[in-house]
């Protein structure tokens, strides 16, 4: 057989990158010379460490060396050594090893296992870092766990918190602290839940018990920006209630508090209420802008659009550049106007009709 033959020969499914060429090539000896004993296992020892190649692409290249000694050469090689592929052992788990880990590892159980119990942490936020698929696998998971410790209950009844399932919540958390009374992060997760189901007696309970002091002006002021944060302004109106209730507290947070009061009003949509606290605070706090501005937007509401204006007005010379203040000055400006014109109409209509009355009277008296 010639040179050429010899060298074109190659593995079986035609591939000859690791081939009868390459071994060749590599050892730069003419196709009749004998091997020696070692040459097949350096060249692949060279294709695993140059060219990084698989044992499946070492036991072919193998097989085309093999292939070309004995049909093509007749010396067939008496000693090889091929590759052993790596050893992949199954793993039979039970249903907490398979449950714990996977759990364990979701952004979910990580967050819940290492978030501090403060109450200024924005729990809402955690599910936007969960995408459907996620939340899926949690359902899927819950019913393969098997809490026995406070620590995981307490986990478990967080997962049916993101979930939407409060009830389920309150009960795990419930089980975590009858097994570990000061559990704080349960107590103040159970808190937040009676909140949310305006159970605030038990909340405030939870609370106290949790650590903190719940009259504190700087603990409820974290209770009102988190529910705000939550869109939850009925839970942000308990807390603003029952912090104007105190005898005595320093101005800043009796401000604070009263303007509050005024935004928990308007997002309820009780404008007049909102009106009124509005208009305490700027008795005693006349250049407070969010105050102004706020009490505009309930005027508007409740279409009393040239007091809104005038409100509008005081903002923009408190704050000239502050975000859409003008553009909502315009249009307040343009509903008064538009409300002074619908008035003038009605009046003229009235007038007309009153008009056309009298002339039907007059008709009637001269037949």
């Amino acid at each position: 057989m010639s040179r050429c033959a010899f060298a074109s020969t190659a593995a079986p499914n035609g591939h000859t990158s690791t081939g009868v060429r390459p071994f060749i090539l590599c050892h730069k000896r003419p196709h009749r010379r004998p091997l020696a004993v070692g040459d097949p296992d350096r060249f692949l020892t060279r294709l695993a460490v140059v060219q990084h190649v698989a044992a499946s692409k070492e036991n072919q290249a193998l097989s085309a060396i093999v292939r070309a000694c004995e049909h093509v050469l007749q010396q067939p090689l008496d000693r090889v050594t091929r590759a052993r592929r790596p050893k992949r052992l199954p793993v039979a788990l039970t249903v907490d090893g398979i449950s714990r880990p996977v759990v364990h590892s979701t952004a979910l159980a990580s967050w819940f296992v290492h978030q501090p119990a403060s109450v200024h942490s924005k729990r809402r936020s955690m599910p936007a870092n969960l995408d459907p698929a996620q939340l899926a696998q949690l359902r899927l998971l819950l019913p393969l766990l098997t809490p026995r410790t406070a620590d995981e209950f307490f986990l478990r009844g967080g997962i049916y918190d993101v979930l939407g399932e409060r009830q389920l919540a309150i009960q795990d958390l419930t089980k975590a602290i009858a097994l570990c009374p000061n559990h704080e992060r349960a107590l103040v997760l159970r808190a937040k839940l009676f909140e949310n189901t305006r159970e605030f007696a038990r909340a405030l309970e939870d609370f106290k018990n949790a650590g903190h002091d719940i009259n504190a002006p700087e603990f409820i002021g974290g209770r009102v920006r988190e529910a705000q944060q939550n869109d939850d302004h009925e839970t942000a109106l308990f807390w603003v209630l029952r912090a104007l209730q105190a005898s005595q507290m320093e101005q800043k947070w009796h401000g604070f508090f009263l303007e509050e009061k005024g935004h928990c009003y308007r997002r309820l949509k009780r404008y007049e209420e909102a009106v009124s606290a509005y208009r305490e605070v700027l008795l005693q706090w006349p250049d407070r802008v969010t105050a102004w501005s706020g009490m505009a937007m309930a005027l508007d509401h409740l279409h009393r659009f040239e007091e809104a204006v005038s409100c509008w007005d005081q903002v923009l010379r408190l704050e000239p550049n502050r975000p859409n203040a003008r553009e909502n000055r315009e249009r307040s400006l343009a509903a008064a106007r538009g409300q002074v014109a619908g008035l003038v109409e009605e009046m003229l209509l009235t007038l007309a009709h009153l008009s056309d009355e009298k002339d039907q009277d007059d008709r009637k008296k001269t037949l």
